[in-house]
């Protein structure tokens, strides 16, 4: 334990016994948080293993979780709770020497983490993505679109691959063309990329991160020449369908802040918006 005025800080070494201590404060926020949950889940089911250890810690005041924080280098840092816990958990990041990379947290948290990190650390930021989370309960209807939605197979992987590359090159990610060919074929087998399509393929969508309640709808694109035709409106609502009558009461899915377009067509087809979040870079001393 460590502590600061009425919180206390719990750092643990496994993601098991992490989980077992947040797993009741992240349900209770299961979407908004759905990143440290979907990554402690994922570390479980496969029980990967790495060199670097992670770095894991609640911090509570009167027994209640304020804040979790969850890294498993060299990923981003993971933060989801309340602002007053930050000053701690900083404390303990920089006594123990971690270097932060990058984070991704709600904007708000992210900003005051950036500012007590900068005065603590000396180390500054810059602001690699503004996300918009919106979360689906219900779809809305809207008129149907030409073509219909099925799962990809391996023949798919060079479009799916390079779609992949084309909508990293738009977004700015610096995924290579061999690396998003290997992330499709990877998704593909799978099971988790999804073709819209119209005489011909004409957009895709892709599932990830499974939490108890919710999965996350990611990968969506749609090649320039057919845009603005409701294909990727359609894939969305499609795989979104099929996705809550399997049983999940909820899908999330996260879109470019700067993109009006896209986040016009979540709304249509009833995605409403829960938060804004922040990916920050860090500068390393």
């Amino acid at each position: 334990m460590y502590g600061g005025e009425n919180m206390e800080l719990e750092q643990f070494s496994k993601i098991k016994d992490f989980y077992k201590n947040a797993e009741s404060f992240l349900l209770k926020h299961e979407a908004a948080a759905e990143l440290i949950t979907s990554s402690c889940l994922a570390h479980l089911e496969v029980k990967t293993s790495s060199s670097n250890p992670p770095f894991l810690c609640c911090i509570r005041e009167g027994g209640d979780i304020l804040l979790t924080a969850f890294m498993n280098p060299p990923r981003p840092l993971l933060i989801f709770g309340k602002e007053k816990a930050l000053p701690l958990l900083i404390k303990k990041l920089a006594v123990q020497d971690w270097g932060i990379s990058k984070l991704t947290a709600p904007a708000k948290l992210a900003r005051a983490f950036a500012e007590i990190w900068l005065r603590e650390t000396g180390n500054s930021h810059r602001i690699s993505m503004r996300m918009m989370l919106y979360r689906l309960e219900r779809l809305t209807a809207f008129p149907p679109t030409q073509g219909r939605m099925r799962q990809a197979s391996l023949k798919d992987s060079e479009l799916a691959g390079k779609w992949l590359y084309e909508m990293g090159s738009e977004t700015r990610s610096l995924l290579t063309e061999q690396e998003a060919m290997q992330t499709a074929c990877q998704k593909i087998q799978e099971k988790r990329v999804y073709i819209w399509d119209s005489d011909q393929p004409v957009s895709m969508a892709a599932i990830t991160r499974p939490t108890k309640n919710g999965m996350t709808v990611n990968m969506v694109y749609t090649p320039p020449e057919h845009r603005r035709k409701g294909f990727a409106k359609s894939c969305v609502a499609g795989l979104s369908r099929e996705l809550l009558q399997s049983g999940r009461k909820f899908c999330t899915i996260y879109t470019d802040e700067t993109n009006p377009s896209s986040n016009k067509i979540y709304r249509d087809i009833g995605y409403e918006e829960i938060g804004r979040y922040t990916e920050l870079a860090f500068n390393q001393k």
